[in-house]
């Protein structure tokens, strides 16, 4: 299976098996930052993870942030359908562009000829595996 199927199929352990150690390693972050983080703190990460951390606050008991790993929580977050959007348009650009190359963990380029022109998009994400 697929990282976005699982994703999409709130599979959480199946889609966990496909995360870097970087990726275990941001969601253990976040969860810290999420329990102890002070705004300063906060304000200093990506966008992204300045969402995923107030996510965190606001769906997971702080009892349970506080014993869950970077792993389980997000095998949690698939789970409950939190990363579902993500995934769901990942695949719908899966479906347009015909080259797809993963630049780095979190950079994706899609390229399609149209007319006779190239077409690029760099979709960029916290939680890119395609």
């Amino acid at each position: 299976m697929q990282y976005n199927a699982a994703i999409i199929q709130k599979k959480g352990e199946e889609a966990a098996s496909f995360l870097s150690e970087e990726s275990i390693a941001s969601y253990s972050k976040n969860v810290k930052l999420a329990l102890r983080g002070k705004k300063e703190e906060i304000k200093q990460e990506s966008l992204a993870n300045q969402v995923q951390i107030l996510i965190f606050r606001h769906r997971i008991p702080a009892e349970v942030l506080k014993t869950a790993s970077g792993k389980e929580i997000f095998i949690r977050t698939v789970n409950e359908g939190w990363l579902e959007k993500e995934a769901i348009e990942i695949q719908h650009l899966q479906r347009f562009f015909s080259k797809i190359k993963t630049l780095e963990q979190n950079f994706v380029l899609l390229t399609k000829k149209v007319n006779g022109k190239l077409i690029l998009l760099l979709w960029i994400s916290s939680r890119v595996m395609v």
